[in-house]
């Protein structure tokens, strides 16, 4: 089958798959009609089998020594229960999923106890931790993708996924997100993003949450510094035509996340479900709004800011 069946089948993201085949955890055969790569049983198992390894905590170099060497894996998972020992408590299923692991001699004989581990972790971490649909953007989108994601709307991202309806909108919004075929980060911002480790980008994000509980606090010093900031902007857009061409011209050579959403019909969904996780992001919208309103701001056809 091909990647976005495959895709389907395993709940792995195209990009997360396409990154286990840089790694050379998976080599599909490629189609030689059409040059897609064409994923058979074995790929699907192995797709999964990393997938869930990746949710229990193993790094990818975790992982590929985990595939050649049985009492290691073993090792690994037993440590792996013993730091989510809260996950596991009283799951006498888990336990003895661990013990069918310490007697079998091959990798992929373990496949269903190791999803059976996995998914127990993944439904702790979703309503537990803050950090969790942070930490699963990155893993579905390795590289700078994912980065530019947290970048952008991480902020508004520190929540529990602790009921059904807010699982079923981030599915989705990974979904979205993945389906952008067409989008590529600019070279500038590519660079920006490649120096950026998780611990930076977490703080980062960090400090554009102070930001956004200043202003939805009502916090007036902030609120002055963004109208300021408005108020710059545009007096200096309308005062030095250099300054508005290279806007100009910036935006249209660089496409975002949300054109190409809006371009898949998919930005009105993306930002429902995103309201709906994020009571934050409602919040923040709202009081940006209500911001412009104040200072009469209306935006041109090129996406410029003007004073009514």
């Amino acid at each position: 089958m091909n990647i976005i069946k495959t895709s389907k089948v395993t709940g792995v993201t195209k990009s997360e798959i396409k990154f286990y085949q840089e790694e050379g955890l998976v080599a599909p055969q490629k189609n030689k009609k059409n040059g897609q790569r064409n994923y058979n049983d074995n790929d699907i198992d192995m797709i999964m089998l990393v997938y869930a390894l990746r949710i229990i905590g193993f790094n990818i170099d975790v992982i590929k020594k985990c595939l050649n060497n049985m009492t290691y894996l073993y090792e690994c998972m037993v440590k792996a229960v013993k730091e989510l020992k809260t996950v596991f408590s009283e799951k006498q299923e888990i336990i003895n999923a661990i013990g069918r692991i310490e007697n079998r001699e091959k990798v992929m004989d373990n496949l269903d106890d190791i999803i059976l581990i996995a998914n127990s972790v993944e439904d702790y971490k979703k309503e537990n931790e803050d950090n969790y649909v942070s930490d699963k953007i990155l893993k579905s989108f390795p590289g700078n993708y994912g980065k530019l994601i947290i970048l952008q709307y991480g902020q508004f991202l520190t929540v529990k996924l602790n009921n059904e309806d807010k699982k079923q909108c981030f599915k989705r919004i990974l979904k979205y997100i993945d389906n952008l075929n067409n989008f590529k980060i600019n070279k500038n911002m590519d660079i920006m993003l490649g120096s950026l480790n998780n611990d930076i980008l977490y703080t980062l994000r960090d400090e554009k949450l102070k930001t956004i509980n200043s202003v939805i606090n009502n916090n007036l010093e902030e609120i002055e510094k963004i109208k300021s900031n408005i108020i710059s902007f545009i007096n200096l857009s309308k005062d030095d035509e250099e300054f508005k061409k290279a806007f100009i011209k910036n935006k249209n050579k660089g496409r975002t996340l949300e054109d190409c959403l809006k371009e898949k019909s998919y930005y009105d969904n993306f930002i429902i479900d995103l309201r709906f996780i994020s009571k934050l992001y409602d919040e923040y919208s709202k009081a940006i709004i209500n911001i412009e309103k104040e200072l009469g701001i209306k935006y041109d056809k090129d996406g410029l800011m003007y004073f009514e």
